[in-house]
């Protein structure tokens, strides 16, 4: 009896075979043949410059670059090595630029050299251009928001009231090294001012004549253990250090601002707040954003990104 099994010896799964052409593969309600429909009703020549850089060799075409960095930020994909390997892999991105493959650095030099307006501004425009073709009642605008995480650790809090605390206790200790400064230097006729609350540049200013001193005396600082340092020295490093933390003090209440309470250390523009997910149901806090969107006949019209933690 014959046998009817098939021989797949010189059978490869990745031999070349049809269809050639990316854009049979990408079906066509993809989001990436609306976004090339709609981009091109658009004026892209005001965003970029005509004019060409006659060094060195021909560029990337401008509008498929202008394609693949709008597109990227679509996706979420923001960094410029992601566009890279975005452009090399993402079959989307490959049939929206034919298949060009820019290196990270050459993004960046389009965008420096031939992106006239920044990409707000362009977005701007893309909703104004849907206004207009979809008859969008922008009369009637719904607001929702919701609150997103930072990328940040949720332990690395700082509270403007422990802070405004701290620093009021660093005031009363800079008070008592300035008048043991003032019974040092009272046989020479030199008098520190007191107050009860201290600017850094105040600081700076004994600072920098307690290390004048120093070089008069020509003292060296010692450090370590059996090692005996000079009143001079002693004084010397604990202006240092209130002027130090003077400055935190004052640089962290500052980044927060009068409308916050906190901020992360590890992201300045974000506050903590409540999440709507509370796995462990603690009411623990986390640095987040919160995101406010407006929306007119099912189009997302506005978005903004704001620290406080109510919502509008």
């Amino acid at each position: 009896m014959t046998s009817t099994q098939l021989n797949q010896v010189y059978f490869n799964a990745k031999q070349l075979k049809l269809p050639l052409s990316t854009g049979i593969l990408i079906p066509f309600d993809s989001e990436v043949r609306t976004f090339d429909e709609v981009f091109s009703k658009l004026e892209v020549k005001k965003y970029l410059k005509t004019e060409r850089d006659p060094r060195g060799r021909i560029g990337y075409d401008p509008v498929s670059m202008l394609k693949l960095i709008l597109f990227c930020q679509m996706e979420n994909i923001t960094s410029l090595r992601a566009m890279e390997k975005a452009a090399r892999n993402d079959l989307r991105i490959m049939w929206l630029i034919d298949e060009l493959q820019p290196t990270h650095q050459a993004i960046k030099d389009f965008m420096d050299r031939y992106l006239i307006k920044n990409l707000e501004a362009i977005y701007y425009d893309l909703s104004q251009f849907l206004i207009r073709d979809e008859n969008i009642d922008v009369e009637k605008l719904y607001i929702d928001g919701t609150k997103i995480e930072a990328n940040a650790n949720k332990y690395t809090f700082i509270w403007k009231k422990s802070l405004e605390k701290f620093r009021d206790k660093l005031y009363k200790k800079i008070t008592k090294q300035i008048k043991a400064l003032n019974d040092t230097y009272q046989q020479m006729d030199i008098f520190f001012p007191v107050y009860d609350i201290y600017e850094v540049d105040y600081l700076k200013r004994i600072l920098d004549f307690l290390g004048r001193e120093l070089e008069k005396q020509g003292t060296e600082f010692v450090y370590g253990k059996g090692q005996r340092k000079t009143v001079l020295q002693r004084d010397y490093e604990h202006i240092k250090d209130y002027h130090i933390k003077l400055i935190e003090y004052n640089d962290f209440i500052k980044t927060i601002g009068p409308n916050r309470n906190s901020c992360a250390r590890t992201d300045h523009d974000a506050t903590f707040m409540h999440m709507k997910e509370d796995h462990m149901r603690n009411s623990q806090l986390k640095p987040g954003y919160n995101v406010q969107i407006g929306v007119s006949d099912e189009y997302i019209l506005h978005l903004d990104v704001y620290q406080d933690r109510n919502y509008y």
